[in-house]
C-alpha cells in the first residue's frame, strides 16, 4: 500500500479540494481520514457553505473524479479542531 499511498497532513480549515476541481492529483485520490474531521459541503456566492456530510477520523471518502472526468459538486476541507 506504500508504494501507491501518500501520506498528507491538513490544517484545520484548509481545503482538500474545491468544488469544479479535477485531474490535479488532489481532488481525484482517495482519502482515509487518520484524525480528525472532513467537511464536506456546498459553497455559496455569500461566502455561505452548506455542509452535506461529515468525515469521520477511521472513514474512507473520494472526489467525484476519483471515478471520472468529472469535476466535483462540493468541496473538502479539514474541520476545525
Amino acid at each position: 500500500m506504500k508504494s501507491v499511498a501518500e501520506e498528507c497532513f491538513f490544517s484545520p480549515e484548509q481545503f482538500i479540494y474545491r468544488e469544479d476541481e479535477y485531474n490535479d492529483g488532489v481532488s481525484n485520490a482517495l482519502y482515509l481520514v487518520l484524525k480528525g474531521d472532513v467537511e464536506l459541503y456546498y459553497d455559496y456566492k455569500d461566502n455561505a457553505n452548506l455542509t452535506i456530510n461529515t468525515i469521520k477520523a477511521g472513514k474512507l471518502f473520494n472526489s467525484r473524479s476519483f471515478f471520472s472526468d468529472e469535476p466535483d459538486d462540493f468541496s473538502a476541507s479539514k474541520s476545525f479542531i
